[in-house]
């Protein structure tokens, strides 16, 4: 994995920070940092059988580790996106997120 970052660091021209972040999640795998967050976060496995609370700690991980909007993490977890937006709503975060 180090390799492979050195690797890719090199062949970028001057990364921005958020190169460097695309570089990093390219190196270690998308989909092995998906992995790791569910098993970090139970509730994305199993997302209509959890709280929603639980289920929107693990999407603002996911948004924050992998900058997803709603619609990508929706589709990842097999969720419609509005089904996604009323468990944020019921847990709160629709409405913590406009006062920001």
């Amino acid at each position: 994995m180090v390799k492979r970052y050195v690797y890719l660091y090199r062949q970028a021209m001057n990364p921005s920070p958020g190169v460097k972040r695309q570089l990093l999640i390219k190196a270690i795998g998308e989909d092995e940092l998906l992995e790791q967050l569910r098993q970090e976060y139970p509730a994305l496995q199993d997302p209509t059988g959890s709280t929603p609370e639980a289920i929107v700690e693990g999407v603002a991980e996911m948004k924050r580790l992998l900058k997803y909007n709603d619609n990508t993490i929706a589709d990842k977890l097999g969720l419609g996106r509005t089904t996604l937006w009323r468990m944020q709503k019921k847990s709160g975060a629709a409405k913590a997120k406009k006062e920001e």
